[in-house]
C-alpha cells in the first residue's frame, strides 16, 4: 500500500508559483502553444516505443490538469494512472479530462508518498521535477520505485525562462492560428498565467528552482540507478527530454 506522509512545514519553492491560480488559466494559452504540444507527442512517441505491461500502474509527478495523463491514456487506456499534484484546482481539472479512465489522485507533495507502494512500472514528470524541494532526491526515490525495466519519461526545463520572449512567441503563434481578435481575447484570459510565469523565473533567478545543463540531468539521472535510452532537447532549446530505464540487473536497494 502506498501512503501520504504529513508535511511539517511550508517550503519557498512551494510559495513562489500559485498553481491553484495558474490552473484557472493553464490549459487556454498552453494548448495553444505549438511547443507544449511537441513535448506531448514526445511522450507519447515514447510510450509506443517502450511499452508498459498489459494493466500496469503510471505514475504521474506534478501532474497538473491532467493534459499529459489525458493523451498517454488515449494511446493505454488499459494503464491505472496515479497523478500527484499538491493543487486542488489542478486535481480538480484533470479529474474531468480522466473521466472514465482507472485513475488515482494523490493530492499530496512529490516528497510526500510512498512511491515504492504504488508499484509504478511507468514515471512520467513535465516541466515538473525543476520546481521539486529535491530533484535529485525525486529521481532516487523513482529509480526505487521503479521494478527493473520499468521506465521514467520526463521532459524537464533547464534554463532560465524569458518571459517576454516566451509571451512574443505565443503571441505571434496564436495570430498565425486564429487571428487578432481571439489572441487579444486569449491574452486578456490568461493574465494569471503571465503572473505565475514571472514567479517561475524569479524563482529560478532566486535558486529555488533547479536549473540545469542537459549533461547535468542526464548524471543526475544516472547517479539515480537508472540508464539513460534516450535525450534530446526540446520546448525550444528551454527543456530537457529524456527516457531513462532501471537495468533488467538492478535489485532493489
Amino acid at each position: 500500500m502506498f501512503s501520504l506522509t504529513t508535511r511539517t512545514r511550508v517550503r519557498d519553492s512551494e510559495r513562489a508559483v500559485d498553481w491553484d491560480a495558474y490552473a484557472r488559466e493553464y490549459d487556454h494559452l498552453l494548448l495553444q502553444n505549438p511547443a507544449y504540444l511537441d513535448v506531448l507527442s514526445l511522450f507519447t512517441s515514447a510510450l509506443r516505443r517502450y511499452p508498459p505491461p498489459p494493466s500496469a500502474a503510471a505514475l504521474d509527478i506534478g501532474s497538473g490538469t491532467g493534459n499529459l495523463a489525458a493523451v498517454l491514456s488515449q494511446v493505454r487506456p488499459d494503464l491505472h494512472w496515479f497523478l500527484l499534484d499538491p493543487s486542488p484546482a489542478m486535481q480538480r481539472a484533470a479529474a474531468r479530462k480522466l473521466t472514465g479512465r482507472t485513475v488515482t489522485p494523490l493530492h499530496a507533495g512529490a516528497d510526500d508518498v510512498d512511491l515504492t507502494g504504488i508499484q509504478p512500472h511507468l514515471i512520467t514528470l513535465m516541466h515538473s521535477l525543476y520546481t521539486l524541494p529535491d530533484p535529485q532526491g525525486t529521481l532516487r526515490r523513482c529509480a526505487q520505485a521503479l521494478p527493473p525495466g520499468g521506465m521514467l519519461i520526463l521532459c524537464d526545463i533547464g534554463r532560465p525562462l524569458n518571459v517576454t520572449r516566451w509571451a512574443a512567441y505565443l503571441a505571434h503563434t496564436s495570430v498565425k492560428r486564429q487571428g487578432l481578435r481571439a489572441t487579444a481575447r486569449l491574452l486578456r484570459a490568461t493574465g494569471q498565467v503571465r503572473a505565475q510565469n514571472r514567479a517561475i523565473h524569479a524563482a529560478q533567478r532566486a535558486g529555488r528552482y533547479w536549473l540545469h545543463s542537459p549533461a547535468e540531468l542526464r548524471g543526475a539521472v544516472q547517479a539515480a540507478g537508472l540508464d539513460v535510452l534516450e535525450q534530446r532537447l526540446a520546448y525550444r532549446g528551454n527543456s530537457d527530454f529524456l527516457i531513462a530505464t532501471r537495468s533488467a540487473e538492478a535489485g532493489r536497494p
